[in-house]
């Protein structure tokens, strides 16, 4: 049992370690638009500073309400390999610009302020 443990409790730092050699960047919420469709979105970019091609990455969002709780939380994937629109992974020392509309994710009673984290990277 506690050499399971201690792999887990290795594995958890690696990932974190990988999580900060990732940049998020420019992160902001404005209205805009894609196609023929319009809406608040969630914009920013990545840059991967690891020594290895990003397949999956997962962001979580959190939504504030006005006491600055957290109303909900939300898992975006803007390095997707099963993405059908931007599948290529994110190669070392490369940028993504994203964006997902978030009209139908956001609670009623959010405020208008949020939180980002980087939960999760899978490699190619």
């Amino acid at each position: 049992m506690f050499v399971f443990f201690h792999i887990r409790q290795t594995k958890q730092k690696e990932m974190q370690k990988a999580i900060a050699q990732v940049r998020l960047e420019d992160l902001k919420i404005a209205v805009g638009g894609s196609g023929k469709f319009m809406g608040t979105a969630l914009f920013g970019s990545l840059t991967n500073e690891t020594e290895k091609d990003i397949s999956i990455l997962t962001l979580s969002i959190s939504f504030l309400d006005e006491d600055g709780a957290i109303s909900k939380t939300h898992d975006f994937f803007p390095i997707n390999r099963y993405s059908k629109n931007e599948w290529n992974p994110l190669a070392p020392n490369s940028i993504r610009s994203f964006g997902f509309f978030i009209d139908h994710i956001v609670p009623e009673n959010w405020s208008g302020l949020y939180e980002a984290e980087i939960t999760k990277l899978i490699f190619l």
